[in-house]
């Protein structure tokens, strides 16, 4: 059900009640493919690891700064095979346990955990969704290792697939036909839209990357929200 459009000099900006909640579009929908390329799964050893240290969630005196980690964490992924060629640099971020004065709420200090560095997986130059595609790796003092996960499934392009329209995408949005389907009543803000490949997590059998329609916006508290709609067409997820 369409509640209002408000069209401004830019974007029109359309409000819609569906069975996920009221949804704004305050977005265009994007020009579609026609078809996109499907990809086969050559799962191969090194391409699904999990290292855990017993000291991650442990607080330190210091961590290895963020512009000294990304070299840290390749110097340890050469020991895993090394980085991906379908790699792509997301973010060095350190984490810290913060510390509040109970009565106020203001922050009294906040003491350094770890620094994370990620990578994401990216085909053909569009994102990996899911629970995929992605390299991370915790540092501690001196660049320590303290957590690797990898999840990077290994693939070879298996033809092209047609897939739906953006707009037939936001229709099944609309109507909850969604891979990850949200409890509640949602009141999302969609602010992005793009075709996708969908991964799925550790050990977790696949036989392709299936394409996928990503839009992802935003909550009323600014919490960020993502849902994915299979996009091949003329096949079920």
């Amino acid at each position: 059900v369409l509640l209002t459009k408000t069209p401004t000099s830019d974007t029109p900006v359309s409000v819609y009640k569906t069975v996920l909640g009221t949804i704004t579009l305050g977005t265009n929908l994007p020009e579609s493919p026609e078809n996109v390329t499907l990809f086969r799964v050559i799962l191969r050893d090194g391409d699904m690891i999990r290292i855990r240290s017993n000291q991650t969630a442990k607080i330190r005196q210091s961590v290895i700064s963020e512009a000294d980690a990304p070299a840290a964490a390749l110097a340890i992924l050469a020991n895993y095979g090394g980085l991906p060629n379908d790699a792509e640099f997301n973010s060095a971020e350190t984490s810290y346990a913060i510390q509040y004065d109970t009565s106020t709420s203001q922050v009294i200090a906040k003491y350094p955990v770890l620094t994370e560095v990620q990578y994401d997986q990216r085909l053909n130059g569009m994102s990996i969704a899911g629970a995929g595609g992605v390299i991370i790796i915790d540092l501690g003092e001196n660049g320590e290792l303290l957590e690797l996960r990898k999840v990077w499934r290994t693939v070879i392009p298996s033809g092209a697939v047609r897939v739906i329209s953006a707009s037939t995408a936001f229709e099944k949005l609309k109507q909850a036909d969604v891979i990850n389907p949200s409890k509640g009543d949602n009141d999302l803000n969609i602010t992005r839209i793009r075709l996708g490949y969908y991964e799925k997590g550790y050990n977790q059998t696949q036989e392709y990357l299936d394409p996928i329609w990503i839009f992802r916006g935003s909550l009323p508290d600014n919490t960020n929200m993502t849902f994915y709609v299979y996009a091949r067409q003329f096949a079920n997820f």
